[in-house]
């Protein structure tokens, strides 16, 4: 690095030092505005069996995805399978059905957790996961998941939910 360079450097770390304090500010503030429950196994074993007992094999639902994949789901399933599914109006492919079940969602976010569970300890990065789910029937109405100091974030949030004869 020559002396302009480094002289560039020097100039740009407080910058820089304070637009990542601004990031994680902003990012706290994001997760304070809509708060939800840290996630934890017992919350989703629970979801689960609340959406196992109530046996909803027929649904329709909207769920807005935002963060590193964003979007706004419609999804149809029937028995237990996605038969039809838009995102932002388009129609998907059938491969990624098996997420956007509620049986697929479970699995996510149990893939998450183990995921959260595995960060290397030599990193200081830390996994915040939060989830809400509807206390009557199981489903997932929120999820987060943000990595301190990296820009994957990823939330998701259930507009509609619709049992279906």
């Amino acid at each position: 690095m020559g002396p302009v360079d480094a002289s560039f450097a020097r100039r740009m770390r407080l910058p820089m030092f304070f637009l990542g304090i601004a990031g994680g500010a902003l990012t706290l503030l994001l997760l304070q505005a809509k708060p939800g429950e840290p996630l934890t196994r017992a919350a989703l074993d629970a979801a689960r069996a609340t959406w196992k007992r109530v046996a909803i094999a027929h649904y329709e639902f909207e769920i807005e995805v935002s963060g590193t994949q964003q979007g706004h789901h419609s999804v149809t399933v029937r028995g237990g399978k996605v038969i039809a599914m838009t995102t932002d109006g388009a129609a998907t492919l059938p491969h990624v059905h098996k997420f956007w079940t509620v049986e697929g969602m479970f699995d996510f976010l149990e893939a998450e957790l183990d995921r959260a569970g595995r960060r290397l300890p030599e990193t200081s990065a830390e996994v915040i996961l939060q989830a809400h789910f509807d206390g009557t029937r199981g489903y997932p109405l929120r999820f987060v998941r943000h990595v301190t100091g990296e820009t994957g974030s990823i939330e998701w949030e259930m507009r509609r939910f619709a049992p279906a004869p």
